[in-house]
């Protein structure tokens, strides 16, 4: 057994001793519907955190047509369909997502 160096003692006992909030936030963050196309709840949730951690947060959209010209590619799919929505598109599954039927 290896051992650990004072620098990763000290990140092994942050964990510990923030237990209970990394569980409350990943809690949270998987009760955000994340499914393909529908990953907006998730990510405003995940900027809320990063924002009142004083963290920079850069949202964009993904252009697939540039990255299709990337080595090793794969366009985003959901049963073989090739999935291309706005902003207003996943705002508005989202809203249908979230009500019960």
């Amino acid at each position: 057994m290896s051992q650990i160096n004072s620098l990763e003692q000290e990140i092994v006992s942050a964990i510990r001793e923030s237990e209970s909030e990394i569980i409350d936030l990943i809690s949270n963050l998987v009760s955000h519907p994340s499914l393909l196309g529908y990953e907006k709840s998730g990510q405003d949730f995940m900027q809320d955190q990063f924002l009142q951690l004083d963290l920079e947060v850069d949202r964009f959209e993904i252009d697939n047509d540039t990255l299709s010209k990337v080595k090793g590619y794969s366009p985003p799919s959901v049963s073989g369909k090739i999935m291309r929505m706005s902003s207003e598109n996943i705002d508005q599954k989202n809203r249908l997502a979230n009500h019960s039927y």
